[in-house]
């Protein structure tokens, strides 16, 4: 009876203590935080456009008629020329715009 007795405690002990959990240490990890950073759209982008001035009224009025043509002709041409100008400083706005955005989805989704 004693020699039952001692084999089942040795056999509850030796389960026990095969059954226990080991004791886990948890190790402090730092977790990098994405965020989103803003870029400022660059200066050059947001340069005025400035026109040019029209021709000067008293030497468009002294003018003949055909250099008042011509006079006339060089200011549209050069008003067009500054829309130019703006509308490819726009577009590259936006294609900067556009860049900024996808950069900042693809960090989302890292």
């Amino acid at each position: 009876m004693y020699r039952f007795i001692y084999i089942f405690i040795l056999l509850t002990i030796f389960l026990n203590g095969c059954a226990t959990k080991r004791i886990v240490e948890y190790k402090e990890v730092k977790v990098p935080v994405k965020v989103g950073i803003y870029k400022p759209i660059p200066e050059e982008f947001l340069k005025p456009c400035i026109p040019p001035e029209p021709p000067n009224k008293k030497l468009y009025v002294n003018s003949t008629p055909k250099r008042r043509e011509i006079l006339l002709g060089m200011y549209i041409n050069d008003l067009f020329n500054t829309i130019n100008v703006c509308n490819i400083r726009l577009k590259s706005i936006k294609d900067y715009d556009n860049k900024m955005k996808n950069l900042y989805k693809e960090e989302i989704k890292k």
